[in-house]
């Protein structure tokens, strides 16, 4: 359940705003600035929690769902922003995702068979076949 903590801005006025979210009945005040990026992620439903979002009508007023800058994080077996070596895999998405201008060619699937090849050794046919699949997230 979302809605405006403070009284809801017309259009373009929008600046600042703080929002009662309720996610799995825990309340959670969140300060929205109308510039800016969301990533998000939560306990492996990040997915889920985007799309809702995106049609969440006081989250459409954001330029963020506007102009496409709320993102799942990535995951496999596990989120990629978890304390374990897939966290590099997080971090290069993550920085393509805010800075492509920086990152222009970055390909999260070529990266992510050169991870499990140099981290485990896996094969590109074991990556491709059991890995890939599983990746969710905003992975384009």
């Amino acid at each position: 359940m979302f809605r405006w903590a403070s009284p809801k801005p017309a259009g373009r006025a929008l600046a600042l705003l703080l929002v009662e979210v309720v996610i799995d009945g825990s309340l959670f005040h969140i300060p929205l600035a109308n510039d800016a990026t969301f990533i998000i992620h939560y306990q492996g439903k990040a997915v889920e929690v985007v799309e809702n979002l995106k049609t969440d009508d006081n989250w459409m007023l954001l330029d963020a769902v506007k102009y496409d800058r709320l993102y799942a994080f990535p995951l496999d077996f596990q989120s990629w922003d978890q304390p374990d070596t897939r966290w590099t895999l997080g971090l290069a998405w993550m920085a393509a995702k805010l800075h492509p201008d920086l990152f222009p060619s970055f390909d999260l699937l070529e990266e992510t068979k050169a991870f499990y090849r140099d981290f485990y050794g896996l094969n590109d046919l074991v990556i491709t076949e059991k890995i890939v699949p599983l990746i969710k997230g905003n992975i384009q």
